[in-house]
């Protein structure tokens, strides 16, 4: 792994150990099951925005070209070993092989 990446990966579990952080006192407030719920909500809202953000980026709308712009980068500097499953004219299904999130998850002790 090079240097630069290794540096992504770090930033990548601090984000994960930050999540952990807040889905534990969420859990001391309104128990784990709701936690869970209240943190996959908010997860879920944030790749909504970011999904809506690289769709924004194109003249029309085009999986392809949303399925490149979200993997976009140097293919060294890929955290999460994006690649492309399955393309269809109506959906596009993407792989990400690897994450930081969650192994950072796993090392705090928390299943994914």
């Amino acid at each position: 792994m090079n240097q630069n990446l290794a540096v992504l990966v770090n930033e990548l579990k601090n984000r994960a150990r930050i999540y952990v952080n807040i889905y534990r006192e969420l859990s001391m407030e309104v128990g784990t099951e709701k936690a869970a719920v209240i943190l996959k909500r908010a997860l879920y809202a944030r790749g909504r925005e970011k999904g809506l953000q690289l769709a924004g980026r194109m003249a029309e709308p085009n999986l392809h070209e949303l399925a490149v712009a979200f993997m976009e980068g140097d293919a060294d500097m890929d955290a999460f070993g994006h690649e492309v499953v399955e393309e269809r004219s109506d959906s596009i299904v993407l792989r990400l092989n690897h994450c930081p999130l969650v192994e950072a998850w796993k090392e705090a002790g928390l299943s994914p």
